[in-house]
């Protein structure tokens, strides 16, 4: 049986149904990761429940309202990305450094043999 699922109320995303291991259920947001509190099936399916508490909640008319909200989740995941870029750059100079530290090494190695040598 596959219930009707209204979208967030939160902000406008696909709700889906999920489960573990251990037979409980819940219904979460793909979006913004809210979810229902989980049920446990005794011999009937939990979901129509978990559909009728899901889809009961209010869901933001105003427009703007959710325009606002997937604006601000749009810049924190642009953040979120800057972040990540900015982690990349820092590991990628580290690693330079430690090509430069590696390399004026090998540069007094070969100054030292050659010093040896007599060159």
């Amino acid at each position: 049986m596959s219930e009707e699922l209204k979208p967030c109320a939160h902000c406008g995303g696909e709700a889906v149904f999920d489960h573990d291991d251990h037979g409980w259920t819940w219904i979460v947001c793909k979006n913004c990761g809210i979810s229902t509190n989980c049920r446990v099936s005794c011999g009937e399916d939990c979901r129509p429940l978990l559909a009728e508490d899901w889809n009961r909640r209010a869901i933001p008319q105003n427009s703007t309202e959710l325009a606002r909200r997937a604006e601000r989740d749009a810049v924190i995941e642009e953040c979120a990305q800057a972040v990540r870029r900015t982690e990349i750059v820092e590991a990628e100079n580290s690693q330079y450094a430690q090509l430069g530290d590696a390399a004026a090494t090998l540069d007094d190695a070969i100054s030292n043999v050659l010093a040896l040598k007599g060159k």
